[in-house]
C-alpha cells in the first residue's frame, strides 16, 4: 500500500511529511535521499503502530505516493540506541493519573 507524501524545502534539506500519518516525518539532502528516507520512515512508523491505515489520494505540487520499506540497513543504530516510543491515552477523568505517571517516568529517566 502506498501513502501520500508531501515534499517541501526545509532549509538546506528536502522535508517529507505524510498527511494521513500524523507524526511521520523525514528529510534528505536531495530529492533522491528524501524519497529513500521517507520510505524507511514510513516502514518504521507503520511497524510501530502495528497496522496499515487507509491512505487518501492527494494531488498537487510536491505530492508523491510512497511505498513503505523495512529499514534493514539501520540495524546497527537500533542496537546502539534501542529506543521505544509508546503512547498512553487516559480518559479525561483520569488526567491527573496520567500526569503523575508521566512525572514518575521522567524522574526515573533523569529527564
Amino acid at each position: 500500500m502506498k501513502y501520500a507524501a508531501k515534499f517541501f524545502k526545509d532549509g538546506e534539506y528536502i522535508g517529507v511529511e505524510f498527511p494521513d500519518l500524523v507524526g511521520c516525518y523525514s528529510q534528505g539532502k536531495n530529492l533522491e535521499e528524501a524519497e529513500k528516507n521517507a520510505a524507511k520512515a514510513l516502514g518504521r512508523f507503520l511497524g510501530e503502530i502495528n497496522f496499515y491505515p487507509a491512505s487518501k489520494e492527494y494531488q498537487g505540487e510536491g505530492i508523491k505516493m510512497i511505498e513503505p520499506v523495512e529499514d534493514v540497513d539501520d540495524t546497527h543504530s537500533l542496537m546502539i540506541n534501542p529506543a521505544v516510543r509508546r503512547r498512553i491515552v487516559f480518559p479525561k477523568n483520569q488526567e491527573t493519573l496520567g500526569e503523575k505517571l508521566a512525572e514518575k517516568i521522567r524522574k526515573a529517566a533523569g529527564v
